[in-house]
């Protein structure tokens, strides 16, 4: 047992980098075509509604969706409802910009309907099994990247978000990216390879706002516990990192700054999130913890009759918001905790699945994607705990892969949960996973 968990495995020959690679590349390839069935079939229905269904009712996919085809006519970054329904042309910031820039290529060559788009989504959920491979190689061994690979390539968390148009796709990559990115520099400290994590957490921060603080979650603690020749070296990685992020970011900082009455940075939708998190259908009954339409409703329509700048709008959507909670303050522990009890999986044992039929009725899932979902989170979980361990016990840094929960634990614990604010952790659960199975089938081996 201890020699099976001691050391790390020895760096990989070339006739087993390229096995490696011929696998992985069949997973890939795996991985891409079940997600453009799974879009032709089982979501069919969703996108043919995009040309005739309410707009309200697509949700953020019309965001996405619309708001890359009127940016690359030319609009900018507007709000789409406004825009087609009203004809206004209001700034818009409601989520950063990367995935609406992502569906903006395939647009620009004139592939604008919502099927092209989810296709080209699939294409970058495919590229995410890619990455999840390479990153549990670099973590611990080529078995288990290829193990990650091919569980998050059938896992229905990971591959249900291409067909849904929703800038999850692009968290989980780049979120998976950036654990990738973190243990290249772990392995091997160079500027270089600092830049690279920064350059990852900013990617990640411009697919979903709530992972800015993997800046501080993981970049920062990480170059910290690096081992460093000397203190210069540490702050030439930390000045590297900054200004890498500030490449990335900061033209999105600068923009919105611009462009608004009062001062916003990556998004301004806290407000109006907040509010749909705080009233009393969330914070008392069976939907303590989620999340409800109603509680905005009527601020929303008083705020779009008033037609004010976003900005505006955030900072009134936010202070209704906190009034409620003021004057609700000695329930927001228990509505924190049943928050948590939904992330992890506790509030559907013990609330006769509750967020399955949420996620099925509310959020449009499917209704085997929803149960696949949280039948797969039960048996990932216990091998991903074991696969903690054994990093532990190897002495691997566990700052990459803890980093993206305490991201989306801070949104969760902000504002509420909903299967899409785990989304961006579900390929580090699938690589904690496959470091677990890993090491059972070493013990395994060890003992025959």
């Amino acid at each position: 047992m201890t020699s099976a968990l001691a050391e790390p495995e020895a760096p990989t020959r070339p006739g087993r980098a390229h096995q490696f690679a011929w696998i992985l590349g069949a997973i890939v390839l795996a991985a891409f075509i079940l997600r453009v069935v799974y879009i032709l079939t089982a979501r069919q229905d969703f996108i043919d509604a995009f040309p005739r269904r309410n707009l309200y009712e697509l949700g953020d996919a019309y965001l996405y969706q619309r708001g890359a085809v009127l940016f690359v006519h030319g609009k900018g970054f507007v709000n789409p409802y406004l825009y087609d329904l009203r004809h206004i042309s209001q700034q818009d910031a409601a989520h950063p910009p990367l995935y609406l820039l992502w569906l903006s290529i395939p647009s620009a060559l004139g592939l604008t309907t919502a099927l092209e788009h989810a296709l080209w989504s699939a294409v970058l959920g495919a590229g995410t099994i890619a990455v999840v491979g390479l990153a549990g190689r670099e973590m611990f061994s080529a078995r288990a990247g290829l193990v990650a690979a091919a569980l998050a390539a059938i896992y229905p968390n990971v591959f249900s978000h291409d067909g849904a148009l929703q800038s999850e796709t692009m968290a989980i990559f780049t979120v998976t990216l950036t654990v990738w990115m973190a243990y290249r520099f772990w392995h091997r400290p160079s500027v270089w390879n600092a830049v690279w994590v920064a350059v990852g957490g900013g990617l990640a921060t411009l697919s979903r706002s709530e992972l800015s603080v993997l800046v501080a979650a993981l970049f920062v603690p990480l170059v910290l516990v690096t081992k460093a020749p000397d203190a210069r070296t540490r702050w030439k990685w930390l000045g590297a990192g900054a200004i890498a992020l500030a490449v990335v970011v900061g033209p999105w900082v600068v923009f919105n700054l611009t462009r608004f009455d009062r001062p916003e940075f990556i998004s301004d939708n806290f407000g109006y999130t907040l509010l749909t998190a705080t009233c009393d259908t969330t914070y008392y009954g069976p939907s303590t913890g989620y999340w409800d339409f109603g509680c905005a409703f009527d601020k929303f329509k008083e705020i779009h009759a008033a037609r004010h700048d976003r900005s505006r709008n955030d900072v009134i959507f936010r202070d209704t918001a906190l009034d409620y909670i003021k004057s609700h303050k000695k329930r927001v522990p228990a509505v924190t905790l049943a928050r948590w009890e939904r992330f992890f999986g506790v509030w559907d044992l013990t609330h006769d699945f509750d967020q399955v039929h949420k996620d099925t009725i509310v959020e449009g899932r499917e209704s085997w994607v929803a149960w696949g979902g949280a039948i797969g989170w039960f048996v990932l979980l216990p091998f991903a705990v074991f696969g903690l361990v054994v990093m532990r016990r190897r002495r691997i840094t566990l700052i990459p892969v803890l980093a993206p929960y305490v991201a989306a634990l801070t949104a969760v614990t902000l504002t509420f949960y909903m299967n899409r604010y785990r989304a961006s952790t579900e390929g580090v659960l699938c690589l904690l996973a496959a470091i677990g199975v890993d090491a059972l089938l070493s013990r395994r081996a060890l003992r025959r």
